[in-house]
């Protein structure tokens, strides 16, 4: 409910964002602390590496918090044994934050509508993922809106790579 909300307020102009400086590396130990339980359940690895360990940034924590667990949470939703890494490093000015997954991957054919709003790429009936087909269509959308990009590589049956942009700096 809450991403639809997020959506609703974007789409309407109404996402108010917050201003202030955070750690970028205090929101990856946060994100791999709230999944690590449920990564710990699958018996699925479950690592994070931040390389400087502070990565100082001003712009909207709670927002970069979402959409980097958005992330990891597919990750380790879609990956079945393996490992999930979440690996950011600073690049100039800007945060860049991979996460890598050995799970199911998806099709070339199914890369161009992966970030559609409602889109589930397995939408039949023996579906084993739940989900809403929201978290990355809000991810990139609130990516645009800090200033940041977001590309994925993907390999079905091998794993995919989800790697996001933030500006240290938020505009």
């Amino acid at each position: 409910i809450n991403d639809l909300l997020d959506l609703s307020r974007i789409e309407s102009g109404r996402l108010e964002l917050v201003h202030e400086p955070f750690d970028f590396a205090d929101v990856v130990t946060d994100v791999a602390n709230l999944l690590h339980p449920v990564a710990e359940q699958k018996g699925i690895a479950l690592r994070h590496e931040c390389a400087p360990h502070s990565i100082p940034v001003v712009g909207d924590r709670r927002r970069s918090f979402q959409i980097l667990l958005n992330l990891a949470n597919n990750a380790v939703k879609f990956t079945e044994r393996g490992t999930v890494d979440i690996v950011v490093r600073l690049d100039e000015a800007r945060v860049v934050a991979a996460v890598r997954d050995t799970g199911i991957g998806i099709r070339p054919d199914q890369l161009p509508n992966l970030f559609e709003a409602f889109r589930q790429l397995d939408a039949s009936a023996r579906r084993h993922y739940e989900g809403t087909g929201l978290g990355l269509h809000l991810s990139k959308k609130l990516l645009a809106i800090l200033g940041g990009t977001i590309v994925v590589e993907s390999v079905q049956g091998v794993g995919s790579t989800f790697t996001f942009t933030l500006p240290v700096n938020a505009p």
